[in-house]
């Protein structure tokens, strides 16, 4: 009996007429605007083609994205608990969520990312502790840690699972920022880190 219900729902999902099941190739398009940029990871390139995805699709994020990504089952029962909260709130929002323009790639604030990041790899530092790259320049900042891929990385923040105030979600879907840069190293102690800077 389970398994009949598990099936009809995959079904009611899978021929829903609100949306696609997928981003056609003129979305990725316009999202995927870094994608040119020699110097930038797979990951990086990925990370800001999520998140423009989100700003810019909100209601079909929701769908295609947020409704299909799970965590590892080998995580506790508490984690996957906090995680279905995350993803449920998020799904909500999206839902009520204005488009917001893309964000554009800017060089500067890449370099103060990559200073910091390179930074956090090495050193152990509370949250947004800088101590040898302070910036110049005003901007949002969010931080990952322990994500290896750029879909990851923007999951982190989008869900926000643990932060009450959901700060790195904001940042991600703020209309007023217009720019963004994202900078992935590998960390001493949990893998990789990444800096996300918006301005």
């Amino acid at each position: 009996m389970k398994f009949a219900l598990f099936l009809i729902a995959c079904i009611v999902v899978y021929t829903s007429p609100l949306f696609a099941q997928s981003w056609n190739d003129d979305q990725i398009q316009i999202a995927d605007q870094a994608r040119d940029i020699s110097y930038l990871s797979d990951a990086e390139k990925d990370a800001i083609k999520y998140i423009n995805l989100c700003r810019m699709y909100p209601r079909e994020f929701a769908e295609i994205e947020v409704k299909r990504y799970e965590i590892d089952s080998l995580y506790g029962m508490e984690a996957l608990r906090a995680h279905a909260e995350s993803k449920q709130s998020l799904i909500r929002q999206l839902e009520t969520q204005k488009e917001a323009e893309r964000l554009s790639f800017d060089e500067q604030l890449f370099e103060d990312a990559k200073c910091y990041a390179a930074e956090i790899s090495k050193n152990e530092r509370r949250g947004h502790e800088r101590k040898d790259c302070p910036s110049t320049i005003r901007h949002a900042e969010c931080l990952s840690f322990g994500m290896a891929t750029g879909k990851e990385i923007v999951f982190q923040w989008l869900l926000d699972t643990g932060v009450a105030s959901l700060g790195h979600r904001m940042i991600c879907l703020d209309p007023k920022y217009r720019k963004i840069a994202i900078k992935a190293e590998p960390h001493f102690q949990w893998e990789q880190c990444a800096v996300g800077e918006f301005n």
